[in-house]
C-alpha cells in the first residue's frame, strides 16, 4: 500500500491575486459581450452573478472606509453597480465642481491655487449639493469621506444619513507589500502590479507610480488612519460591518461577505425570505353600535346580544393581520416599466434590469423586445416614461408558440450568461394573457420575476365544521421543496397548469397533494380570488390566486402522494390565526393571507373586532 498523498499546499497570495485579476477580466469581457457570446464557465458565472446589478434594490446610503490599500478602489465601484448607488469620492467630486465652474468650484479653485487645503465647510457643502441631485435618490456610496472629525460632525448637522459603514481591514504588512509593486497606466487607468498583474511589455515604459505608495509615506498614512478611525467613525459603530480584505482571500470570498451584509438591508425578500415580527397590543373593545329610537327593553336586548357576541369573538393583536397582508402587497411601482404585449400590459420590468435587457436586445439581429428608457420630454422639464414592448411581428397569427418561446429564450439565456438572471431551473412557465386561453409563449421559470410576469394559482381551504368549533387543515411543506421549505400552507395549493382550468387544477392537486378524490369526498365551493404583487430581490412577483373552500367530514385524514407535504394537522381556526399573529415567519406568505381571507368570510375576524378590516379587504385585491 502506498502512503497517503501529502495535503495540498494553500495557494500563495500571488496565485490568489492572479486569480482575482482573471476574474476581473471575465467581468470586463461580459460587460462588452454581444448576445451570442459563449457561455461562461461555472467559476466565471459565479463572479458575474455576484456583482450583477439587483433589479430593484432598496435605497442604500453607504460609507466605505479603510486603511490605504485595503481594497476600497476595487470593491466600491462594484458595490455601487450591484446596489444601484452613486459612487462619490471627494477627489472626483471636487474636480467636477471645478470643471463645471460652479460657485463652490470657483472657491475650491482659489484654495488649490494658493496651495491650501479645502475647508471642511466647503467640502461638506459640495457633498450636500451632490447628494441633492436626482441620481442620488436611488442611493449613494461615500468613498473616502469623511476624513476629519469636523467633516463627520458637519455631516450629522446637515442630516446626511448613513445606513451602513463597510470597514475594510487588511494587515499593514500586506498593504505595504502590495503598494510597493503597483503602478497605473495613465492612458487607460488600469492598475498593474509587478507580481500579481504584470503589465504588457509595451505598457511598462509609461507606467506611473504614486508618491504616497512609498513605504515611508504609506506607513505614516496607515498610522494616521489608526489614530483617526475611532473619533471619526465611532459615531456609526452600531451600523459598522468589518470586511476582511487580506490578500490571502479571493475576490469572491471578500465580495460574498459584502453582499451578504448588504443584501439583508437592500434586497427585498425572495420567495424564501423571512418576515419581520410584528409587535402589537390586544384589542377586544367592540365599536359602539348606532343608537336608534328603541325602548328600554329593546336597548337592553341589543346590549346583551352585543356583549355575548363580542365575548365569543377571539381577540388578536391589533395590526397583526394587516402586517401579514402587507408582506405580500406593494403599491410602489415607480421603479418599474410596463412590458407591453400588443394592447395589454403583461409584466413590469425594473428599470435597472431594463438597462441590461436593452443591452442584450441591441446586440441581437431580431430582438424579441424593444426597450425604451425614461427620457426628458420636449418641454425640457417633464419625463417620458420608458417601456418594454414585445416585438409586434412575433404576435402574427402565423408565428407559433414554440417560435415565440425560442426567441425569448435567446434573450433570457444571454442574460443568464452575463450573470443577470440567476437561479436557473430549466422549467418552463406559460405567459398567460388571460386564464383559460392558450399561452402566448413559455418562458424559463427563473426569468419570471425579472419580467414581473403574473402567475395564476389555486388555494384550497380544507375545513371541518361542528356545532362547537371550526377547524382547518394545515399542511407543512416538505423540507426538500425549493421554495418555502418547511413552511405552513393550505391543505392544497398549486400553480395553474398550462391548458387546465382552475377547477381542473384543483381536482388534480387535491389528488396529488392530499389524496382527495373530489368525486367521493368533500363539498367544494369557489369563493373568489386574491391578487398581490411585491418586490423581491429578482424583480417583482405578481400572482392571482383562485380560492376554494372544501368542507370535509370529521373522520377524513389527508395523506400526501407526491412528497411535497411533510405532515397535515387539523387545528381550530383561532389557533391558526394566533400562529399567524405571533409566528408569521413559519408561514408561506400568500398562504397566511389566504387563511386571513377564509377567517373573514367565516366571521372569525369581524369588523367590530378588527380595526383594519376595510384596509385588509382592499389589499386582498389591490393588484
Amino acid at each position: 500500500l502506498s502512503s497517503p498523498p501529502p495535503p495540498a499546499a494553500a495557494p500563495s497570495r500571488a496565485a490568489l491575486a492572479r486569480a482575482n485579476h482573471a476574474l476581473f477580466r471575465t467581468l470586463a469581457r461580459a460587460r462588452s459581450a454581444a448576445g451570442d457570446a459563449p457561455a461562461p464557465s461555472p467559476e466565471q458565472l459565479r463572479v458575474l452573478q455576484l456583482v450583477a446589478p439587483l433589479p430593484a434594490p432598496r435605497r442604500l446610503r453607504l460609507l466605505v472606509a479603510g486603511k490605504p490599500v485595503s481594497g476600497k478602489g476595487t470593491h466600491a465601484p462594484l458595490i455601487a453597480r450591484r446596489y444601484g448607488c452613486v459612487h462619490i469620492s471627494p477627489g472626483a467630486m471636487i474636480r467636477s465642481e471645478i470643471q463645471r465652474n460652479t460657485e463652490l468650484g470657483a472657491a475650491a479653485r482659489q484654495c488649490v491655487a494658493r496651495g491650501d487645503l479645502l475647508p471642511d465647510e466647503l467640502v461638506v457643502a459640495m457633498l450636500k449639493e451632490r447628494l441633492a441631485r436626482d441620481d442620488c435618490r436611488a442611493g449613494y456610496l461615500l468613498d473616502g469621506f469623511p476624513r476629519t472629525v469636523s467633516q463627520a460632525e458637519a455631516m450629522e448637522r446637515e442630516g446626511i444619513e448613513i445606513d451602513m459603514v463597510l470597514l475594510f481591514e487588511r494587515p499593514d504588512d500586506q498593504a505595504v507589500e502590495y503598494a510597493a509593486g503597483r503602478a497605473e497606466d495613465p492612458l487607460t487607468g488600469v492598475i498593474y502590479h509587478d507580481i500579481y498583474n504584470p503589465a504588457p511589455q509595451d505598457v511598462i515604459p509609461r507606467l506611473q507610480r504614486r508618491e504616497d505608495d512609498r513605504p515611508d509615506v504609506l506607513q505614516r498614512r496607515l498610522t494616521m488612519f489608526d489614530e483617526s478611525w475611532r473619533p471619526i467613525f465611532g459615531r456609526w459603530r452600531d451600523r459598522t460591518v468589518t470586511i476582511d480584505t487580506s490578500t490571502a482571500r479571493t475576490f469572491v470570498d471578500v465580495f460574498s461577505d459584502i453582499a451578504e451584509s448588504l443584501d439583508q438591508i437592500a434586497a427585498p425578500h425572495d420567495d424564501e425570505g423571512m418576515h419581520a415580527p410584528v409587535t402589537a397590543t390586544m384589542s377586544r373593545t367592540p365599536r359602539t353600535p348606532a343608537r336608534e329610537a328603541l325602548n328600554e327593553e329593546e336597548r337592553s336586548d341589543v346590549k346583551r346580544f352585543v356583549e355575548s357576541f363580542g365575548a365569543c369573538q377571539p381577540g388578536f393583536p391589533a395590526g397583526a393581520f394587516l402586517h401579514a397582508v402587507r408582506q405580500c402587497q406593494s403599491d410602489d411601482l415607480d421603479d418599474y416599466l410596463p412590458m407591453q404585449v400588443g394592447d395589454k400590459v403583461a409584466g413590469l420590468v425594473a428599470r435597472k434590469f431594463a438597462v441590461e435587457l436593452m443591452s442584450v436586445c441591441q446586440a441581437a439581429n431580431e430582438p424579441a423586445f424593444d426597450v425604451t428608457l425614461d427620457s426628458c420630454a420636449l418641454d425640457g422639464w417633464s419625463t417620458t416614461k420608458g417601456s418594454v414592448v414585445f416585438n409586434p411581428q412575433l404576435l402574427d397569427e402565423h408565428v407559433t408558440i414554440d417560435e415565440r418561446s425560442s426567441r425569448v429564450a435567446e434573450v433570457t439565456e444571454a442574460l443568464r450568461n452575463r450573470g443577470i438572471i440567476q437561479g436557473w431551473r430549466d422549467e418552463q412557465q406559460p405567459l398567460l394573457l388571460q386564464p383559460g386561453l392558450p399561452p402566448l409563449l413559455h418562458i424559463e421559470r427563473a426569468a419570471v420575476p425579472y419580467f414581473g410576469i403574473p402567475a395564476f394559482g389555486v388555494h384550497v381551504n380544507g375545513f371541518v365544521e361542528t356545532k362547537d368549533a371550526l377547524k382547518v387543515w394545515v399542511s407543512k411543506r416538505s423540507r426538500t421543496k425549493p421554495t418555502y421549505p418547511g413552511r405552513l400552507d393550505q391543505i392544497v395549493a398549486g400553480g395553474l397548469s398550462s391548458g387546465l382550468s382552475s377547477l381542473e387544477t384543483v381536482a388534480k392537486e387535491c389528488r396529488e397533494e392530499a389524496n382527495i378524490d373530489l368525486n367521493r369526498i368533500g363539498l367544494l365551493r369557489a369563493c373568489g380570488s386574491i391578487s398581490y404583487r411585491r418586490p423581491v430581490r429578482k424583480g417583482l412577483t405578481a400572482k392571482s390566486l383562485f380560492i376554494y373552500d372544501l368542507k370535509l367530514p370529521f373522520w377524513f385524514k389527508p395523506s400526501g402522494r407526491d412528497g411535497e407535504v411533510e405532515e397535515f394537522s387539523l387545528l381550530p381556526i383561532e389557533t391558526v390565526l394566533e400562529s399567524i399573529c405571533s409566528n408569521l415567519h413559519l408561514w408561506k406568505p400568500n398562504s397566511a393571507v389566504v387563511m386571513i381571507d377564509f377567517a373573514m368570510r367565516h366571521g372569525v375576524i369581524s369588523p367590530d373586532q378588527e380595526p383594519d378590516y376595510l384596509a385588509i379587504q382592499r389589499m386582498l385585491h389591490a393588484a
